[in-house]
């Protein structure tokens, strides 16, 4: 096996080399849901029912992905000649996309 020469890369260096992936102060993101329904009889064929749906989160993750190339803006035109898309046919909408990578990685 051959001799490894990458324990000397720092060896002009003083101190210790120390690498951090995440802030080291990171915390977790908690996301929250909930919901609450009553339900109240009315007479003998009818029931009231009152609903609430939540959902919150705390600490997300807010960052950037640096490895996207730069977004090309590119024309879409609509083919949908039954009509029945939300769309009308010929419609030509703009929107970024993401083709390629310029990153080795």
């Amino acid at each position: 096996m051959p001799e490894s020469s990458y324990s000397n890369c720092l060896g002009a260096s003083s101190g210790n080399a120390t690498a951090y992936y995440l802030d080291p102060n990171f915390k977790l993101p908690q996301i929250h849901q909930a919901d609450l329904t009553v339900e109240q009889q009315l007479g003998k064929s009818n029931v009231l029912t009152v609903s609430w749906l939540g959902s919150w989160g705390r600490r997300l993750a807010d960052f950037r992905d640096t490895n996207l190339p730069t977004p090309i803006a590119v024309d879409f035109t609509v083919v949908d000649t039954s009509g029945v898309g939300p769309l009308a046919n010929g419609t030509t909408f703009t929107t970024n996309a993401f083709f390629a990578t310029t990153n080795s990685n």
